[in-house]
């Protein structure tokens, strides 16, 4: 061979590693880039969302009319089944004292449970 294609050759040679160290640094780079991206995104749902949550619910506690009370703690309301109501007596409800009211059995327990869903989205909405 002639020592023009002895050099063709060494500058083709030399030109393939040069672009495979190339491709290897740009994977290296690469890498380091997607584990710092996974290292802030740990650290933000880590430490900085609690952080902005609470801000969040201090921001929704101050903006809640101070005249307003507390939600209560929502408990299920124990009842005692009593008599049927004058002019119910032939129907087939069983009617218990509901809070001072005499109701069917069914509208106390959707009552019940009505109280329990509203005290909770108040809870969630910080109201």
């Amino acid at each position: 061979m002639s020592k023009k294609n002895l050099n063709k050759a060494e500058t083709k040679r030399k030109n393939k590693e040069a672009r495979k160290k190339e491709k290897q640094k740009k994977l290296i780079i690469g890498i380091v880039a997607a584990a710092a991206a996974i290292a802030v995104l740990t650290v933000g749902i880590i430490f900085v969302k609690p952080y902005v949550q609470t801000k969040i619910d201090e921001f929704k506690q101050s903006t809640i009319n101070p005249s307003m009370p507390p939600v209560k703690e929502a408990e299920k309301v124990e009842y005692e089944v009593v008599d049927k109501p004058v002019g119910m007596e032939n129907s087939n409800f069983t009617y218990v004292d509901y809070k001072g009211a005499k109701m069917p059995k069914e509208l106390a327990d959707i009552l019940n449970q009505a109280e329990v869903d509203n005290a909770e989205a108040c809870k969630k909405n910080g109201i």
